[in-house]
Parts: C-alpha cells; structure tokens; sequence
C-alpha cells in the first residue's frame, strides 16, 4: 500500500516566502498533500495574488477557520466566514 503524507498549516500561510515555498511544492512535487487555514479576505487575497503570479497546476487546500467572539483568531460571525468562503 502506498502511503502519502498530509501536511496541515494550523495557521493561515501568509508572507510572500512561506507561500512560494508551499507553491513550489504543490508545482513540483506531485505527491505533495497540503492544508492551511483561512480566517479572513485579506488573507485569501493574499493567496490569490500569488497563485496567479505562480503557474501550479494543482489546487491549493485551504480549511475555513471558525472562531469565537473576543478570541484571536477565526472568523467570529456567520457573515464573516460566509465572505471569506465566497472568496
């Protein structure tokens, strides 16, 4: 049986650096399996940019994270996660 590991970024993969490393992977390594978290439009606009700057053939995963009101991170309201998924 072959066996292919999953990478999880349990936090938003921002930063020009940090997104053309994962970029780079997901475009030259096929068996690359990769997840990171979302919790704003600025966030995924981020993501965005680079991604059509970048030529990757393959789809970058990303994971809506939900938050509570006065925490720190996550979207805290239905509307606000209902635009960052719309995006």
């Amino acid at each position: 049986m072959l066996w292919t590991q999953t990478d999880l970024l349990a936090n938003q993969l921002i930063g020009k650096p940090a997104i053309l490393y994962v970029l780079d992977e997901l475009r030259d390594d096929p068996q690359f399996d990769f997840y990171c978290l979302v919790d704003s439009v600025d966030g995924v606009n981020q993501l965005v940019e680079q991604l059509r700057v970048h030529e990757v053939c393959r789809p970058l995963q990303v994971l809506l994270e939900i938050g509570f009101p006065s925490m720190r991170c996550g979207c805290r309201t239905k509307e606000e996660a209902l635009r960052v998924a719309r995006r």
